[in-house]
């Protein structure tokens, strides 16, 4: 089984659901359990905006890489073509692309509330305590959409 193929099984094409699925469950719940009852507005504001911010950025990326720049172009142009085959971004290069992104978000969101390793702030000590910064959980429906 060939994990960096664009047409995937159809197991493969809805273990992606799952994977995701599950991920956005996993998230959801570790941001409800660790956010005090004070910041749930706060929390739920972010998580509205984080939605609209990737709705935004997946509208970008489908117009502006997808129909322009190859070679996903041409994939694109096949997922049009064939619009009930499975064909999709492995999870293994979403997953991993998300992940560099998230870890890249969680950096510089630790750096801006100065709550990074004093190192990286230039200090010789950390007094503020280490915050879990999280990013909105990414799922890219229309990748995975098939004609009926």
């Amino acid at each position: 089984m060939n994990v960096l193929t664009i047409e995937q099984s159809k197991a493969a094409y809805w273990a992606d659901f799952a994977f995701y699925g599950a991920t956005i469950v996993v998230l959801a719940v570790a941001l409800v359990v660790g956010t005090p009852h004070t910041q749930w507005p706060r929390v739920a504001f972010l998580a509205i905006t984080g939605v609209g911010g990737w709705s935004v950025l997946e509208y970008l990326v489908h117009r502006f890489l997808f129909h322009g720049v190859q070679p996903f172009r041409r994939w694109h142009a096949e997922h049009h073509a064939r619009p009930t085959a499975f064909i999709c971004a492995p999870t293994i290069v979403t997953a991993s692309v998300l992940g560099m992104f998230h870890r890249r978000a969680a950096m510089a969101s630790r750096a801006a509330s100065g709550t990074a390793p004093a190192a990286a702030r230039g200090q010789t000590a950390n007094p503020q305590p280490a915050t879990l910064a999280t990013s909105g959980p990414a799922i890219d429906l229309h990748g995975h959409s098939i004609a009926q």
